[in-house]
């Protein structure tokens, strides 16, 4: 911690036990008494809304997925209700699930007045699982009681949003009927003290130290993109200081690039997140790393995508040929190397591009931007040619500088090589 003073004053700072317990003493305190106030004055469970029979003919509609504040009821934070009448010809013998995508910020969730599930914060999926018995045929009701703590509550977008009843399934993105059970003014904010310099390592790694590892896994940065320019200089400080707190060498460290993120964007932007990934590229120049490329596994809508498996599989690709020795696999995608100028074109190097290089999807390369001297980026030509790829603008007479899938999310983003991995995004000039 001492390479980095603004972290080291800080966990200097919270070695102070009594602060510590100050601060979460009035955590505990403004949670407890919001909540409280929240249930109190809710008078959806006061007037008891889960209940089929309820008179809502007064409720106002808003199609889900989507957010109350962008439906007439504001950027409102609270108890939201949320009711949806449905009909089922016949009921299946066997357990029935509801899913409900991701919903701001927490649920429970109601089917015919019985209670079948809920979720406290807002980024797990939500799937109740729940017994047939409690659906009937003909009419049923759903009702939600959506609780929103700070910004605009409601339900995610690109979602899915069903009923699953045996092989047979009901979609919910539909028209739905709310109400507002109370009106709050925003929760404050936590502080989480073990996120503080220090706090997870001391409680969760440094116990570990006297077992022998293989090596490591990291997945983690998008708690660090506030702050990307300092990420790689953090890694490469973490990186030597458990190498030398296990004492078995440099053993490897394979860790995974961020995922897409956020929606796209039509023109080249700046990005935390691009740059958080170029830090990440350049961790690894400490030697025995790895990094597993996933700008095609994330989702826009969701800062934790489900996809684990094809993540887990481009890790296990990097220790497979690093720690165990298979030596001709192809364990990565095109990594930049090295680019030239011709007249108004650049040409651009790669390792890592395995039996080739190919653009998917289509068969156009996209995600390349190049500048001038005035370092504004516009986006960009490609072709691959004999396994360089060739970029250039016509507006760009002399280009000193190109980026390849530089965005929160680099959608279009296309280049692989023919093992179907996909290509690092990078940043360089001339």
């Amino acid at each position: 911690m001492k390479k980095f003073p603004e972290y080291y004053q800080e966990y200097q700072r919270f070695k102070d036990k009594n602060l510590i317990y100050q601060i979460e003493s009035n955590d505990k305190k403004s949670n407890n008494e919001w909540y409280q106030l929240l249930n109190k004055t809710d008078e959806g469970l006061k007037n008891k809304w889960s209940n089929p029979e309820l008179n809502d003919s007064d409720w106002n509609t808003m199609h889900v997925p989507g957010y109350w504040a962008d439906n007439g009821l504001a950027n409102i934070n609270g108890a939201v209700w949320f009711r949806k009448e449905f009909k089922i010809q016949k009921v299946k013998e066997n357990s029935a699930k509801l899913i409900l995508g991701r919903i701001v910020d927490a649920d429970s969730v109601f089917v015919n007045v019985h209670f079948v599930g809920t979720t406290s914060y807002l980024y797990p999926p939500r799937k109740y699982s729940f017994n047939s018995n409690i659906l009937k045929e003909g009419k049923n009701e759903i009702a939600i009681r959506i609780i929103n703590n700070s910004g605009k509550g409601g339900f995610v977008m690109d979602k899915q949003y069903q009923l699953v009843n045996g092989n047979d399934s009901l979609n919910l993105s539909c028209i739905w009927k709310y109400k507002l059970g109370t009106k709050m003014l925003p929760l404050p904010s936590q502080t989480f003290i073990r996120w503080k310099p220090v706090g997870l390592y001391n409680a969760m790694i440094a116990p570990l130290k006297n077992y022998a590892i293989k090596g490591v896994l990291w997945y983690q940065g998008e708690s660090s993109t506030k702050k990307p320019v300092e990420y790689s200089a953090l890694m490469e400080t973490l990186i030597t200081n458990w190498r030398a707190e296990w004492k078995q060498g440099n053993f490897p460290f394979i860790y995974v690039q961020l995922a897409n993120y956020m929606e796209p964007k039509s023109e080249p932007v700046e990005s935390n997140w691009a740059e958080l990934r170029q830090q990440q590229k350049k961790t690894l120049y400490v030697p025995n790393t790895a990094m597993a490329v996933t700008i095609d596994l994330g989702e826009w809508n969701d800062i934790h995508p489900l996809n684990k498996y094809d993540v887990g599989k481009r890790l296990a690709l990097q220790a497979r040929k690093m720690v165990y020795g298979e030596k001709k696999l192809v364990l990565s995608g095109p990594l930049f190397k090295s680019m030239k100028r011709e007249q108004n074109k650049l040409v651009l190097s790669f390792s890592d591009i395995g039996t080739g290089l190919i653009e998917k999807k289509n068969a156009i390369l996209k995600g390349f931007s190049i500048a001038g001297g005035d370092g504004k980026f516009v986006w960009a030509n490609a072709e691959i040619i004999n396994d360089k790829i060739m970029v250039w603008s016509d507006s760009i007479p002399i280009p000193l500088k190109v980026r390849y899938a530089r965005a929160d999310n680099p959608s279009e983003a296309n280049l692989y090589n023919k093992q179907n991995l996909p290509a690092s995004p990078f940043e360089s000039k001339i």
